[in-house]
């Protein structure tokens, strides 16, 4: 009885040891190698840009937005930069110019904005809305039919670039060619809500990026 026990016992464990003596299976080995990712080519800086309001949409080219006081993806020099936050600059409003105007624009409308702010929605610096068609530039002062809506610095107006130090940050000046010649937006408006107005009305949008870090 007990040579039975021990055979059975030996029956069991041999394989579990790996002293059976049939051949062991091979390990399975894939024909080709398995297929390595190609790396995507670095996108352009037009690429990288987060959407920044309503396209255009009835067909127009874009508009062609310039300043005299910074070139495109320039740096904006330091008497446009805020005057708090730990920032030292002049808080002047940059001279802007657009051309290339769709036929039946009424009023034109700006944003600058700041998409690489840390907040996860970028950052408002000015919101004018209001602006008659005749006017194909803008420098210190606006045009008296012209209204000026809160940003994200809490207050109406323009406010300028002050990052977070040691950041250099891309601010997106943003000119829409509208279709009627007022916005009916409340005083408190938010640069948001004047994004989604503007998407029912804009004929052509166009853009011009400047940098500023500290």
């Amino acid at each position: 009885m007990t040579q039975r026990i021990s055979k059975a016992l030996l029956i069991v464990l041999l394989p579990l040891l790996g002293c059976a003596s049939g051949p062991k299976a091979s390990p399975k080995v894939a024909s080709t190698p398995a297929p390595i990712a190609s790396e995507s080519p670095e996108m352009s800086e037009e690429a990288k840009l987060p959407l920044q309001g309503p396209e255009p949409t009835k067909g127009h080219p874009a508009l062609q937005v310039t300043s005299t006081d910074f070139k495109s993806d320039g740096t904006i020099g330091q008497p446009f930069a805020f005057n708090q936050f730990g920032c030292t600059g002049d808080n002047q409003r940059p001279q802007l110019s657009w051309a290339t105007i769709p036929e039946g624009t009424k009023s034109f409308a700006v944003i600058v904005h700041d998409p690489d702010a840390p907040t996860g929605v970028g950052f408002f610096h000015w919101v004018a809305i209001n602006i008659p068609a005749n006017v194909t530039s803008l420098g210190e002062t606006l045009p008296a039919s012209a209204a000026e809506l809160h940003t994200d610095y809490g207050r109406i107006g323009y406010g300028g670039p002050c990052p977070p130090e040691g950041r250099t940050h891309r601010y997106v000046f943003s000119v829409y060619a509208l279709d009627v010649p007022k916005l009916e937006l409340p005083p408190g408006a938010t640069g948001a809500l004047t994004r989604f107005a503007l998407a029912a009305h804009t004929l052509a949008v166009g853009r011009l990026v400047g940098r500023y870090g500290r």
